[in-house]
């Protein structure tokens, strides 16, 4: 896979969300696999988990592939997670798309480190133990009318998550949960006039 670059590009805001379906099992497997005696998503749908237990998967946007039988997969290695208690999942319709974003930054995810020394160690050491919240930011053009601006500015007064899609041309994809920050206050970029946008997420992205 070759360079990739912030042109051509596909972001989609949550546009509708459906009602929550329980999961019955996920497998702490390669691909992992989720497991509902509800509805099943169709393939090339996208869920948001919210689950106890694995929170690795907690309060996360996955693509659904191999749906069958009262399972599908969220192409994930769990082999690592932490065991599921309960959980469920909703399935994201993404029916908003920003037009016209620039000056796309993301802040975050710098380690957080504790320092293990004790005084039986020659030398210092320390652990990760998390890491600093992720979040974006860009400016778009400043247009009140616009349907995909004013939903976010919707979600920042309601102060409600919502699901986000980032794609590329050959179809890789970047999907999180987050709050928005999204006043729609006019500002100035260059000549244009602008508006701030900001999205704090809720937990990791996922990446296809």
């Amino acid at each position: 896979m070759g360079l990739k670059f912030w042109t051509n590009q596909v972001v989609q805001m949550q546009s509708a969300i459906g009602s929550e379906i329980a999961i019955s099992a996920i497998d702490k497997t390669d691909p992992c696999i989720v497991h509902t005696a509800g509805t099943l998503p169709a393939n090339g749908a996208y869920v948001l988990l919210k689950v106890k237990g694995m929170n690795q998967v907690n309060l996360r946007v996955f693509k659904v592939s191999g749906s069958a039988s009262g399972q599908f997969s969220i192409g994930q290695d769990a082999t690592a997670f932490d065991t599921f208690a309960s959980g469920t999942f909703q399935v994201i319709t993404f029916g908003l798309a920003f037009s016209s974003l620039r000056d796309i930054q993301s802040q975050g995810g710098d380690p957080v480190k504790e320092d293990t020394t004790t005084i039986h160690d020659p030398q210092d050491t320390e652990a990760i133990i998390s890491s600093s919240p992720l979040s974006f930011s860009a400016t778009a053009d400043w247009d009140p009318q616009d349907a995909t601006l004013k939903a976010c500015n919707t979600a920042f007064i309601t102060r409600t998550p919502r699901a986000y899609r980032l794609a590329d041309p050959d179809n890789s994809e970047y999907l999180y949960y987050s709050y928005v920050n999204a006043p729609l206050n006019p500002a100035v970029g260059g000549k244009k006039k602008v508006t701030p946008l900001s999205w704090a997420l809720l937990a990791a992205g996922t990446a296809y």
